[in-house]
Order: C-alpha cells, then sequence, then structure tokens
C-alpha cells in the first residue's frame, strides 16, 4: 500500500496477507515511516535480486541437463547400433539376446 496523504501529512501502510486476505498495518508517520519505507524497499530489491539468481541458475542447468540428455541419446544409438551389428536383437523391448539363426524345416526338402 504504501504512503498515503490525508491532508498535509504523509503515513506510512504496509500491506501483507493473512489468512488469504491483504491486512494493511499502520507503520508511522516522519522518520520512522521513512526507515520503514527504505527496510521494504531493500527486501524488495533483495527479493528481485534472488529471483533472478535462481532464475539464471535453473537456465544454467536447463542448459546442462539439455546436453547431458543428447548425450545419453547418442550413446543409446551407438550401444544399439553395435549390439544389432555384433548379431543381437532386443526382445520385447526388454533384454538384448544373441539372435540365434533359424534351422531349416524338413517340409522343404
Amino acid at each position: 500500500m504504501g504512503w498515503q496523504q490525508r491532508g498535509e501529512k504523509r503515513y506510512y501502510y504496509r500491506s501483507v496477507w493473512q489468512d488469504g486476505r491483504s491486512v494493511c498495518t499502520y507503520l508511522g508517520a516522519g522518520d520512522v515511516a521513512e526507515l520503514a519505507a527504505t527496510a521494504d524497499a531493500l527486501r524488495r530489491v533483495q527479493r528481485e535480486i534472488d529471483a533472478r539468481r535462481w532464475q539464471q541458475e535453473q537456465e544454467r542447468r536447463a542448459a546442462a541437463e539439455a546436453l547431458l540428455i543428447q548425450l545419453c541419446e547418442q550413446a543409446d544409438r551407438l550401444v544399439r547400433g553395435t549390439l544389432l551389428a555384433a548379431g543381437f536383437q532386443q526382445h520385447a523391448r526388454g533384454s538384448w539376446r544373441y539372435k540365434r539363426e533359424r534351422e531349416p524345416t524338413n517340409r522343404e526338402e
């Protein structure tokens, strides 16, 4: 809420959320109010700085995670290709097994 002008005097109020609603608290006028307003402004600036740092950290982590995911996908492709070239097959999207060649049946004779 901040400063309110009533007549020729200025009064400082602080708004806070309590029990799901906004509650205004009178903090005074004059030097006491100036000090409270300055403290509130410093808290706001500190919260903004913290929010920016947190956002930068999240962006840095997301970039690192994207590189890690890309590395894992490429490693998976490499392993799959190597196993297929070595004669293995993946059984029902589960474990890899050596692919056995079927013997011809006697019916063809």
